[in-house]
């Protein structure tokens, strides 16, 4: 990172504070008192207006394990009829049997080959959107070699989507096949944070860790994933993997205002170790089933967790190091937050 890059995080960073403590500063203030650091500066400042704005919003609702985690992918309702709609688009060689989930960003079917009849999972996305084509192909190439990360078997483009095939996660109540692809229902972490009691601390740790080396290749490709969140977190063959790729982006083409609010760092998904700070929230939730608001407390009491009382204290730190609201304090890496 250059000095002068450098110089307008640690101005941005420095108006946040300011502003989160009540302090009235405007962006002229700013910039006048920074004119070395123009017109980058006032270019971030822009991106840091959009990320407080948005997180006012947030703050007018509730966080909870059960709202406003999905803000991506929602749950498709029923027509008047009791059938679900009709895909936004149509997609060569794939018959779009069920939607799984929708949201602002594009939409997840179940899917059929229409020549040799096997199931899949398709993702929508309007070619309106601002999706990162080459950050797709990058990862597609990262996953067919790391077995935490969900593979991308086919990339596509029609006239007014592009779409990517992937495999089905495994289905809660059974094989897909047998059911019929209109009751699928994919095992995510947020199915099972809304269904089971958390697990040990060591099997959270244990995730934890496998979650670490998937997001390490990511980096390491330079890409950051910017949506790490439970229902992101699914299950395949029996093996917890990274999936939902809508909001990849290439490293220095981040707009820190994507993803999920309730996982938001400070100062918004602006740089890869925002991917480690979602994170933390989410295996906070994993081990606690507590709701967002309350990870403060977490960290000064730990909820009497049981377990090996160490393993708990390091896990507790390791999050608040993570999860630290200044960004100096935190991880830097992957690597060193495993």
């Amino acid at each position: 990172m250059s000095d002068r890059v450098d110089q307008i995080r640690q101005v941005v960073e420095e108006t946040r504070r300011r502003r989160s403590g009540g302090e009235p500063i405007s962006d002229d203030n700013i910039t006048s008192a920074n004119p070395d650091l123009m017109p980058e500066l006032k270019d971030e400042l822009k991106k840091l207006a959009v990320i407080e704005a948005a997180r006012d919003e947030a703050d007018r609702t509730t966080a909870s394990i059960g709202d406003n985690l999905d803000e991506n992918t929602d749950t498709v309702p029923l027509d008047s009829d009791g059938m679900h709609p009709a895909p936004a688009y149509e997609v060569p060689d794939f018959e779009l049997l069920a939607p799984v989930g929708r949201g602002g960003f594009g939409e997840v079917w179940v899917a059929r080959h229409r020549l040799h009849g096997e199931f899949c999972a398709v993702k929508l996305v309007a070619r309106h959107r601002d999706i990162e084509l080459d950050g797709i192909r990058v990862y597609r190439q990262r996953a067919k070699d790391h077995p935490g990360l969900v593979p991308i078997e086919h990339v596509g483009e029609t006239e007014q989507c592009v779409y990517y095939v992937m495999p089905l996660a495994d289905d809660v109540k059974g094989s897909t096949a047998i059911r019929g692809p209109g009751e699928y229902e994919p095992k995510t972490l947020q199915w099972c944070l809304n269904n089971l009691p958390p697990p040990p601390i060591d099997e959270v740790i244990s995730l934890g860790v496998d979650l670490l080396d998937s997001i390490a290749i990511l980096h390491r490709a330079g890409l950051a994933h910017q949506d790490i969140k439970p229902p992101n977190i699914m299950m395949f063959g029996g093996r917890w993997k990274l999936g939902d790729l809508g909001l990849l982006a290439p490293n220095d083409q981040l707009a820190g205002n994507r993803g999920t609010i309730a996982f938001w760092p400070p100062e918004g998904t602006s740089s890869p170790i925002a991917d480690l700070y979602a994170l933390g929230k989410t295996l906070y939730l994993l081990a606690t089933g507590q709701p967002l608001d309350r990870f403060g407390q977490f960290l000064d009491h730990g909820f009497g967790i049981p377990g090996d009382p160490q393993l708990l204290e390091r896990f507790v730190n390791v999050l608040a190091r993570a999860c630290h609201d200044d960004v100096a304090e935190r991880f830097r890496s992957a690597e060193e937050m495993r």
